[in-house]
């Protein structure tokens, strides 16, 4: 490990650059109708450099140009067909995952009499998300895989306003 990486500080400084090129990155994308394609959970504060409060993680949900939530069971099956490695639902913390995504402990309740459970491909109840998408760093992680990962978001989940040319 010391031989490949030198130290932990060095890789907290390379992953710090990372994460913040990716949370930028992420907050940036905007439809063609101005609304933003990602919802982030992660606070910005969590990437302050050297004291970051925790490990190079963004959490966040994509919508659509109408606000409607994005399938993250579809964007991680996606994403998998791309070579792209993200993991998405309740992150073993249901509670933490309940407090991000505002489920009131009615909704969680009303979920699991509707058949959800952990890793369950139903991840749209009640017009609101069941899960989040995860994208992790590390030490082997580079520029060029951040920059990969954003053009995929914009690629399949950026939606551009039609012209007022464009047909029907």
């Amino acid at each position: 490990h010391k031989e490949l990486f030198e130290s932990m500080k060095r890789i907290s400084r390379h992953t710090s650059c990372l994460v913040r090129k990716l949370y930028d990155g992420l907050r940036s994308l905007r439809h063609g109708n101005g609304e933003d394609v990602c919802k982030l959970y992660t606070p910005e504060t969590a990437f302050d450099g050297e004291g970051q409060s925790q490990g190079p993680v963004v959490t966040f949900n994509l919508r659509n140009s109408h606000g409607a939530w994005i399938s993250i069971t579809e964007v991680e099956k996606l994403a998998s067909v791309r070579h792209i490695h993200i993991r998405t639902g309740g992150l073993c913390n249901p509670g933490g995952l309940a407090t991000s995504i505002g489920l009131q402990p009615w909704e969680m309740k009303r979920n699991f009499s509707a058949g959800y459970r952990c890793g369950s491909d139903n991840d749209i109840i009640g017009g609101k998300p069941t899960g989040v998408i995860r994208a992790s760093l590390g030490a082997m992680s580079n520029m060029q895989d951040v920059e990969r990962f954003l053009g995929f978001i914009q690629e399949f989940y950026i939606e551009s306003m039609p012209k007022p040319n464009d047909s029907i």
